[in-house]
């Protein structure tokens, strides 16, 4: 099924489901919803409303600030009535508090304003207590607040506070919560219901929520606190009139996302299809460009890591058969080679023998002839030894002894360089190898390197070991002149060699790769680059399998 197909399928799907939860949830249970939901808000104000006037912080903080001040307690520890009215007064008028009443610590009332003279003033003298509470008188509010007024935490008096809640603070209080505050007493005409409960009702445009609050008196207010819904119901209206259309336009909207990510998904798709059909028809340097979204181009890294590994084995492939038609070649030309050389040679060592022959100068010719037979002889003795594998002995060897044999021999060879061989190989680094194959390919790498350094610089040949889960690694470094990387890939093949004529025959190479073969192993070779990409020298892998 196309992906097309079964995107409209989906939206179709999800058009029917918006469809039957608008009639499941119809504006009948919308409506339900919000008076619930703002019955219990309007309860929630209700309480924050009561609780802020029996704990009205405003009274807290003046009586506070009015009972630490010195003058007030020396007045009231020594007696003095008419100083302390006259200072008491001036603060009642500035903080615009109704009633104030002030006594010392034995009960004596030493400042009474509007507060009737039959008040009860020994519950806030003789104990340590603050009273934060409410009053109420008719339809007023009063905020009470009475504590002891101390000296060095011994109390000397105390004072009661009565300030009414003003009406700006009720305005105010209506407009942040959007509401209307109802006050009656109990003699008016309220439905009846417990001091303790809230009492609800919902009509059509408003919700009521009323409740008998008690003062500390015990006289009892009737309080109800009316929101209008037709604000919130027209805006629920006007949204369900137009929750259709929206929905339409929204699964319009994403069914054209929806087509578009498929298009450029199935685009990209497309564009992998026929790289993988180019690749089929050989062409392994094909390499697609990145894709912004990650999971496409996570495809595309993929393809083209297999692209290049791809172009690797292909190389490889081509490489081995390059060898292996080299040897071929090679191994049957030192056949056909070997016996006339033999004959020449023969021959030539013959007149060089001959007691006829007193000319000096032929004598000469001669003996370069037999030179060069002897490096021909040895050319297609090396030849030959590709294609003849011997009895291989593949045993333990302890590496580190085996290095330091190798360095032994070569070291007739750096008598006019300064160059000095670190073997940091392990005592215990074990492979399993044929130890004089071994030797063989480490002491050619070695005359390499040996080769590549510089006679006016410090060389340095080091022998370091890497352990891995699948095989263990010999790396050969040195700080020579490096291999240029335009024929890096062609050091393996045969009589290939960058060393000047006559000192290098371009089988040391060759021949590793063949020896490493026959005992199970691989040998890499490259460049030893710096930060900056410059060459520092050639390090070389010999890989054998753990």
């Amino acid at each position: 099924m196309r992906l097309k197909i079964i995107l409209l399928f989906i939206v179709l799907l999800i058009i029917s489901l918006e469809a039957g939860l608008l009639i499941y949830y119809g504006i009948d249970r919308y409506t339900e919803n919000i008076e619930n939901f703002e019955s219990e808000n309007i309860k929630n104000i209700f309480e924050y409303f009561e609780l802020s006037i029996r704990n009205f912080d405003e009274l807290k903080t003046m009586t506070d600030y009015f009972t630490k001040k010195t003058e007030v307690l020396s007045k009231i520890i020594l007696e003095n009535i008419h100083q302390l009215k006259f200072f008491t007064d001036n603060f009642k008028n500035n903080a615009n508090i109704d009633k104030m009443l002030i006594s010392n610590y034995v009960g004596k009332i030493l400042y009474n304003s509007n507060f009737e003279k039959s008040v009860n003033i020994d519950t806030i003298v003789f104990q340590d207590t603050i009273i934060r509470n409410i009053v109420f008188k008719d339809t007023e509010i009063y905020a009470v607040y009475s504590a002891p007024i101390k000296y060095s935490d011994k109390i000397v008096g105390a004072i009661l506070v009565h300030k009414r809640i003003s009406e700006n603070f009720i305005n105010r209080f209506e407009i942040n919560n959007n509401i209307k505050i109802f006050r009656a007493t109990t003699t008016d005409n309220q439905p009846y219901f417990d001091d303790t409960d809230f009492f609800i009702k919902i009509d059509f445009s408003n919700v009521y929520v009323s409740k008998k609050i008690k003062d500390i008196d015990g006289n009892i207010l009737t309080f109800t606190f009316v929101r209008n819904l037709n604000p919130i119901k027209t805006a629920m209206y006007k949204t369900n009139r137009y929750f259709i259309k929206i929905n339409l336009i929204i699964v319009g909207f994403v069914f054209l996302i929806g087509y578009i990510i498929i298009h450029l998904f199935s685009k990209n798709l497309k564009r992998i299809a026929e790289a993988a059909d180019k690749i089929a028809a050989g062409e392994y340097h094909i390499q697609l460009k990145k894709n912004a979204v990650k999971e496409i181009n996570s495809v595309i890294q993929s393809f083209n890591k297999m692209s290049s590994d791809l172009k690797k084995t292909q190389d490889y492939i081509i490489q081995q058969e390059k060898l292996y038609l080299a040897g071929k070649l090679a191994s049957g030309m030192a056949h056909e080679l070997n016996n006339p050389l033999v004959a020449a040679l023969g021959y030539t060592q013959m007149l060089l023998e001959s007691k006829n022959l007193q000319d000096q100068k032929i004598q000469n010719y001669l003996k370069q002839i037999e030179a060069n037979i002897l490096r021909a002889r040895t050319i297609v003795k090396s030849v030959r030894s590709y294609s003849t594998f011997t009895n291989v002995m593949i045993i333990d060897c302890k590496i580190k002894a085996l290095i330091d044999e190798c360095i032994g021999l070569t070291k007739y060879h750096i008598r006019s360089k300064k160059i000095e061989f670190q073997n940091y190989i392990d005592e215990n680094f074990i492979i399993k190898a044929d130890a004089n194959i071994l030797k063989q390919v480490i002491i050619n790498i070695f005359l390499n390197s040996i080769d590549a350094i510089d006679e006016k610089k410090s060389g340095i040949i080091k022998i370091q070991s890497h352990i891995a889960k699948e095989n263990k690694t010999i790396q050969i470094i040195d700080n020579g002149s490096g291999i240029d990387e335009k024929i890096i890939s062609n050091i393996f093949e045969p009589f290939f060699t960058t060393k000047p004529e006559g000192k290098g025959t371009g089988l040391g190479l060759f021949l590793c790769y063949n020896y490493m073969k026959q005992i199970n192993g691989i040998i890499k070779i490259e460049n030893l680059k710096s930060e900056k990409n410059e060459i520092l020298g050639v390090i070389t892998h010999l890989i054998f399998n753990c």
